[in-house]
């Protein structure tokens, strides 16, 4: 049964979707484009997934509209694999703040679909780290070569002094006031990003 359910990647991130919104309806079309895969592998993928029964479909004119099948023997436990796997991702990221070299860092914020409320997409874990002074330089690309081979994970930052952040923000650059919004606060006082 989990061979037919896991079987590809494309399963995989149609599931993991679907089971995010287990009350919403989508057409494959709509599924395609929201996850970004081509129809042409979209459409047997949730063909497969509605003969495993794992995703119901019904008939509305030529339309097929899916949804997660809440009541399927596996339905709980698909939706805490994919919830225990946001939570791994969190905990990575914890983990290597917690190990990062704090000097000249005044904030680290943890962004992208780690935090982002909706479906998760894996993959690399995104951190904004804010210096003291401009003039800071990092080398934190060990720890990286570290956190990559110890837990395949990619840790991506990005870095900006504070006065950086200021300036961004007052500029209403749209990637820093959606990192500031929708970020997690792992390292620093979040007050005076608020503030800015």
């Amino acid at each position: 049964m989990l061979e037919k359910v896991f079987g590809s990647k494309t399963k995989v991130i149609i599931l993991r979707e679907l089971s995010s919104h287990p009350n919403m309806q989508f057409t494959v079309r709509d599924l395609s484009r929201t996850l970004n895969i081509p129809y042409g592998s979209a459409h047997p993928a949730v063909m497969s997934l509605i003969r495993s029964r794992l995703i119901k479909a019904r008939k509305v004119g030529r339309t097929n509209i899916i949804n997660y099948n809440v009541s399927h023997l596996l339905s709980d436990q698909v939706r805490v694999l994919f919830e225990q796997e946001r939570s791994v991702h969190l905990s990575i990221a914890r983990k290597f703040v917690n190990e990062l070299d704090k000097k000249g860092v005044k904030n680290v914020l943890l962004f992208g679909s780690t935090v982002r409320k909706g479906a998760f997409e894996p993959g690399d874990i995104d951190l904004l780290i804010i210096l003291k002074k401009a003039s800071s330089k990092r080398n934190d690309s060990k720890l990286i070569d570290r956190f990559l081979i110890d837990h395949d994970t990619i840790i991506s930052p990005i870095y900006l002094s504070g006065s950086e952040m200021r300036e961004r923000i007052k500029m209403y650059d749209g990637f820093i006031l959606r990192v500031v919004d929708e970020g997690l606060m792992l390292y620093g006082e979040e007050e005076w990003l608020k503030a800015s």
